[in-house]
């Protein structure tokens, strides 16, 4: 599998804007505006295209519009050409027969751009609105048993399964993916059950940037959980960024950002359960305020607004933040930022040039 650095933005199903945590996007999420985000990622240079599941806005407030994440990368693979559209999805709504279906049909329909991106979790009370109300380590045994069936849809003529979660009666999916077995599997999550399912599953495994040193770390324990699984499986850090000329300019910039969140909102988030709970943001936020700072660069602050961390800096210095982690075996960089149209704009003109360079440096070495 190459180790080329891949460079991966984000669709803003929540809609979009300069500010997180206000109670309404300034571009709601409708058809043309996400088209004109994948377009622009796709012309600035990004690699992928991440679209999120959530069955509520995670980043405005709790009655502010969202866009389903199917049909939102359905948006994205019609207007674009080249870039890997990766779906995010959460099993137990889809039977794994008709989204096998579904995941090949965007598969063909791209010329084989389809990656996916299995989900066991969200905010409190995002999946239980639903009906949903799998305790957390049952949700990861039915998406591991999810990802088993719809594999076997993938490359079995029929399929027989009587799981704990799912039955099959010599169902068939056809035609098959574009890719032997079918799309990557990407995987994300910090707790136990999560890391087991990615040693056994995952082809992508997704953290939330912290310091190089804990990202080596949690690298070095899941490729020993993998054994000779590892092998071929990649690694992905993902952050908000804010990259400016210089240090002062990005730090001022993350200062302002984060004075624009309404703490009226952020009530009202809480106040109807969704708050993330996941194990890597209850880690970023353990003795923490939104002015802590993890390292000259990475501000563990914004899992207070959102979901993870955020890079700040100069184009030099998080190029070599991204060079850094490319050492201790990082090849894939989810990128975020506000607001996404015009960001992926400025990125792929100041950003990704300089830090495609520092991390091919560190594969040549």
């Amino acid at each position: 599998m190459s180790v080329t650095a891949e460079m991966s933005w984000y669709l803003p199903c929540d809609g979009d804007g300069h500010w997180l945590a206000v109670r309404d996007p300034e571009r709601v999420p409708d058809l043309g505006y996400l088209a004109s985000v994948a377009e622009t990622a796709e012309r600035a240079g990004f690699d992928s295209l991440l679209v999120p599941v959530a069955f509520s806005s995670s980043a405005y407030g709790p009655w502010a519009p969202r866009a389903e994440s199917g049909a939102a990368a359905a948006a994205a693979i019609a207007a674009t050409r080249r870039i890997r559209v990766i779906l995010a999805h959460r099993p137990g709504f889809v039977n794994p027969g008709v989204f096998a279906l579904q995941a090949t049909s965007l598969d063909r329909w791209s010329g084989g751009r389809l990656a996916l991106n299995i989900v066991t979790a969200g905010a409190p009370g995002d999946m239980e609105q639903l009906g949903d109300v799998l305790a957390h380590d049952e949700r990861y045994a039915r998406a591991e048993e999810f990802v088993r069936v719809i594999q076997r849809l993938w490359t079995e003529r029929s399929v027989d399964h009587t799981g704990k979660y799912f039955a099959m009666n010599g169902a068939r999916s056809e035609p098959k993916p574009t890719r032997a077995g079918g799309p990557l599997i990407y995987l994300a999550g910090a707790s136990e059950p999560a890391i087991d399912m990615a040693a056994r599953q995952a082809d992508v495994y997704m953290m939330s940037a912290e310091t190089v040193e804990g990202v080596g770390r949690r690298i070095a324990g899941l490729s020993q959980r993998a054994g000779a699984r590892a092998k071929d499986m990649r690694f992905c850090v993902a952050a908000t960024m804010f990259a400016r000329r210089t240090d002062a300019e990005a730090r001022g910039w993350a200062k302002e950002f984060a004075g624009r969140a309404d703490l009226a909102v952020l009530a009202e988030r809480a106040a109807v359960g969704r708050t993330t709970t996941s194990v890597e943001d209850l880690r970023f936020r353990a003795a923490s305020t939104i002015d802590s700072w993890l390292g000259p660069n990475l501000w563990s602050g914004m899992s207070h607004l959102a979901y993870g961390s955020a890079w700040v800096g100069s184009y030099e210095d998080l190029a070599d933040l991204f060079a850094a982690y490319a050492e201790v075996g990082v090849s894939i960089f989810q990128i975020y930022g506000y607001p996404f149209l015009q960001e992926a704009e400025h990125l792929g003109r100041e950003f990704l040039p300089i830090a495609r360079e520092r991390v091919a440096r560190v594969r040549a070495a």
